[in-house]
């Protein structure tokens, strides 16, 4: 009887550690889209924080933006950026065979004090993979924060499937998706060529206000004639790209 008590204990231990133990969407929204067997088109993680501090002259600019190319550049294996400077926006482009990578420095007028403030923002997109999505995410969310207290992050993902699907399938593929990462109570909007679904996952530390509800998921779905594929984009908190 003993024996049992502690076994029972035992086991409560463990699921109350586990049940702590966070969940990560984004690993779980990976997951789902390869069990749809979604080929993958292109990710887009971006990410803008406004920074600390008064309005810096140009050159300091420049070289904060050099410097933030370099400490996310490097370690992801690309090389020396194409600087550009456009009204008052100093931008370093970086290109990894298909793949890119944009730093921009720009002014920000706070309508409320008409403040000059400065904002930072990375882009980074990748073709046909996955590869290191969650970590490149990380990378540029630690690195905007060193210079503002509240970093921005979007992630958008468009994945295809061959032909055209039909509307229950599509719907079925929007649905678990939704499901996997925590979300049952989504909004759907269906109409002759889009289906799109917005709704809120707990899991997901970004979210926008949208009548009144947090939203931080969106996925739609359209047919492209074009290259006879059906499209799947899930953008986090929002899809921020045309479909």
């Amino acid at each position: 009887m003993k024996k049992i008590f502690i076994i029972f204990l035992f086991t409560m231990y463990w699921l109350f550690i586990l049940s702590f133990q966070k969940f990560d969407a984004y690993a779980a929204l990976l997951r789902s889209i390869d069990s749809c067997n979604l080929k993958y088109e292109k990710i887009s993680i971006s990410g803008w924080v406004e920074m600390y501090g008064s309005h810096r002259e140009p050159k300091d600019s420049m070289q904060l933006a050099e410097n933030i190319y370099d400490s996310i550049a490097k370690s992801l294996g690309y090389g020396e950026g194409i600087r550009s400077v456009t009204n008052e926006i100093y931008t370093i482009k970086g290109v990894l065979y298909k793949d890119s990578m944009c730093v921009s420095v720009s002014p920000y007028i706070e309508k409320e004090s008409s403040k000059c403030e400065q904002t930072i923002s990375v882009d980074i997109t990748q073709f046909g993979s996955t590869k290191n999505i969650i970590d490149i995410r990380g990378r540029v969310e630690n690195c905007l924060l060193k210079y503002g207290n509240d970093a921005h992050m979007n992630v958008c993902i468009t994945g295809f499937l061959k032909g055209r699907a039909d509307k229950d399938t599509s719907e079925d593929i929007i649905e678990n998706i939704l499901e996997d990462i925590g979300i049952k109570d989504a909004e759907c909007i269906s109409s002759e060529n889009i289906i799109s679904a917005y709704g809120y996952s707990r899991a997901i530390p970004d979210y926008i206000s949208c009548g009144g509800k947090n939203v931080n998921v969106g996925i739609a779905c359209r047919y492209s004639s074009n290259d006879d594929r059906t499209y799947f984009l899930i953008g986090t908190p929002v899809i921020y790209s045309e479909y």
